[in-house]
């Protein structure tokens, strides 16, 4: 999501579009509806109301409005007035044209059906307060409304019942990944199975609009925050508009938001996926594939395309294949070329190398080279291959098993994984922390990569590798992301910023504190390394590995060697530092001495109790005391009207 331009207005309060032409329609606070060109955003046409128009259906045929007069107004594709006719006593929420029906919901507590002459068929009764939004699914009408419940209507019968799911009004539902989902002033969206609340996840302000689209929910708050969830209810996606938000919309790639200060416009980008390996680097975008070489500095991009566009992607380690997978079809390409090399069904799919792992209703399915080699009874909701063994996402464990089917690990957890891998322990990342074996680390983290065994995670757009050292688990910030992080190679961090970027980390000298930290060499000028060891605490350590005299003189101060610090001592601001250490400890002789060194004499002047040192003249009030510390009563009653008696008498 890129943010595009804002077509300024007062108040737009709905959206639709049509189905086929590049057609948008903006409700207005001000009564009118605006009809602009998709494409160009430029103002076609604008029908007058006359009052607020808060919803707004079209078809092949038919503009329909309803507005806070209760009347609904039906135009044709030319924006003839058809009919129009007060159906409801109060405002209108919702219009709908569907199979020649006409169906509307109102704060009056009901939801009305008409036909396209505006003539009564049936009335929907039963809520106590305003209905505020409906869908249909098949021969039901799913209702929601500020008295807290849900409606369930059989539009044969026009019976209904009703299941109270929030604390506060309910104002949107959607069918989203087989779930109703509702959005409530509480604030917050539940999913709902069976009638039953399954989930509920949190938001910070009324959520006033719920929109399913390609397997991903729009959520719209009053506070101006849009959210865009995954299939897993994960955030793919968050902005606020510091303005009230309405309503949302999508057409020709673009994202339309309505807000209180107009449309926002925002460039919907489709699903990415990404991977590099020393030589190659590979970015997906829809159905589009780039691909480079990491020859020299010049980073030449081509284009493909590929079968489909694809849900997942899975790519082997070595860069040679890759495997999509769409609506339970996946195809195994080769990346030169991207021929297809196998094909099948399956729920879920992951390959290194040679081996492909596939998750169908018989459970797993291993192949080598194309040849079905093994088959489990497993049935984990997600699956990965990595070197040889197999990690399986259950419903409340994460499992590793080799490939004779031996379990090698497991982990339990509460909150729902987003994604896992495996490197010696099982690593996994939920919503709020990154788990590695034992350990926790208390962030968000939106992208995980492992290089050389080295864990790297990226949180709010910044960079992260994880050292474990003596039971003890730290991060240490490596630098700002911007673009799509693809992995880290040989040359740092790839990502892709409209092309292939590459990111210098320093991976050499990374890699160097892990060897020399597990052994594998025995010394080290690493600056790296001492400032890793600075950063968890272990001053001693890493004053075994620093060489610089400036990082020597930090590491002593810590670990309150002050006596150490003298001889390393170059300029005024060390001497300056070392003296105010002193000072913490009521050593006011050696905190003189050095601020004498610093040449601020004042200070040195204050703390030297034994008179040790000859001052020139201070530039505080202590020169009156220097002068008379000295016993040069003469300077010292120097401006005062004491100053010829002393001359006279002394």
């Amino acid at each position: 999501m890129k943010f595009s331009k804002s077509i300024p207005l007062t108040k737009v309060k709905c959206l639709a579009v049509h189905p086929t032409q590049q057609l948008l329609y903006f409700g207005m606070y001000n009564g009118t509806v605006l009809i602009y060109d998709s494409v160009n955003l430029t103002l076609l046409h604008a029908l007058s109301l006359g009052n607020i128009v808060r919803s707004i259906s079209v078809n092949e045929e038919f503009i329909v409005t309803g507005d806070d007069s209760g009347k609904i107004s039906v135009f044709d594709t030319n924006y003839y007035k058809v009919n129009s006719k007060t159906i409801h006593s109060d405002f209108i929420r919702k219009v709908l044209i569907k199979d020649s029906l006409i169906y509307s919901s109102s704060d009056d507590c009901t939801i009305v059906i008409s036909d396209l002459n505006l003539s009564r068929i049936g009335i929907l009764e039963g809520h106590k307060h305003f209905v505020m939004d409906f869908m249909i699914v098949d021969s039901l009408l799913y209702s929601v409304s500020l008295d807290c419940s849900m409606g369930t209507f059989n539009l044969k019968s026009r019976k209904g019942n009703f299941t109270p799911l929030h604390e506060n009004g309910i104002n949107s539902i959607t069918m989203f990944n087989k779930f109703i989902v509702t959005g409530s002033d509480d604030p917050s969206i539940k999913l709902i199975s069976n009638f039953v609340t399954v989930s509920k996840i949190p938001f910070t302000s009324n959520v006033v609009k719920l929109i399913n689209y390609e397997e991903m929910l729009l959520v719209c708050c009053e506070n101006g925050e849009f959210s865009i969830l995954s299939k897993e209810l994960q955030t793919l996606f968050k902005v606020n508009l510091k303005t009230k938000l309405w309503d949302v919309k999508l057409k020709n790639n673009k994202m339309f938001l309505a807000t209180d200060e107009g449309i926002k416009v925002y460039d919907y980008l489709k699903m990415n996926f990404g991977f590099v390996t020393d030589e190659k680097g590979f970015f997906i975008e829809g159905d589009s594939i780039f691909y480079t070489r990491f020859v020299d500095n010049a980073f030449l991009v081509k284009e493909s395309k590929l079968p489909f566009e694809p849900e997942n992607v899975a790519f082997s380690p070595n860069g040679k294949s890759l495997c999509i997978l769409k609506d339970n079809t996946f195809n195994l390409l080769n990346t030169l070329g991207y021929r297809i090399k196998h094909s099948g069904e399956c729920k879920e799919m992951s390959i290194s190398n040679d081996l492909l792992i596939t998750l169908d209703d018989k459970g797993l399915h291993l192949l080598e080279n194309n040849k079905a080699i093994e088959h489990f009874n497993y049935f984990p909701k997600k699956v990965k291959i990595i070197d040889e063994f197999i990690i399986g996402l259950f419903d409340s464990k994460i499992k590793v098993i080799n490939k004779e089917g031996t379990e090698i690990k497991e982990v339990s957890f509460t909150e729902k994984p987003i994604d896992f891998t495996f490197c010696r322990e099982i690593i996994y990342f939920n919503d709020k922390n990154l788990l590695i074996g034992q350990f926790a680390i208390e962030k968000k983290v939106s992208s995980l990569f492992i290089y050389n065994e080295i864990i790297f995670f990226i949180s709010n757009n910044m960079l992260y590798y994880v050292i474990i050292h003596k039971n003890k688990i730290n991060y240490i910030f490596v630098c700002n992301v911007s673009g799509f992080p693809l992995g880290i190679n040989s040359r740092g961090l790839v990502i892709w910023d409209d092309k292939f970027k590459i990111i210098d980390i320093k991976i050499n000298k990374i890699i160097e504190c892990f060897d020399l930290l597990d052994g594998k060499i025995t010394s080290s000028d690493n600056i790296l390394l001492t400032q890793f060891l600075i950063s968890i605490g272990e001053y001693e350590e890493a004053l075994s590995y620093s060489s610089d005299p400036l990082i020597k003189f930090d590491i002593l101060l810590k670990l309150n060697k002050l006596k150490e610090c003298i001889p390393l001592c170059k300029n005024k601001m060390m001497y300056q530092k070392l003296a105010k250490k002193f000072l913490e400890i009521y050593d006011y002789q050696n905190a003189s001495d050095l601020f004498y060194k610093a040449e601020d004499y004042d200070s040195a002047f204050l703390f030297d109790f034994n008179g040790k040192n000859i001052y020139p003249p201070l530039k505080s009030d202590l020169e009156i005391i220097r002068r008379y510390r000295s016993n040069n009563f003469k300077e010292f009653f120097r401006g005062s009207e004491f100053k010829n008696l002393v001359e006279k008498f002394y």
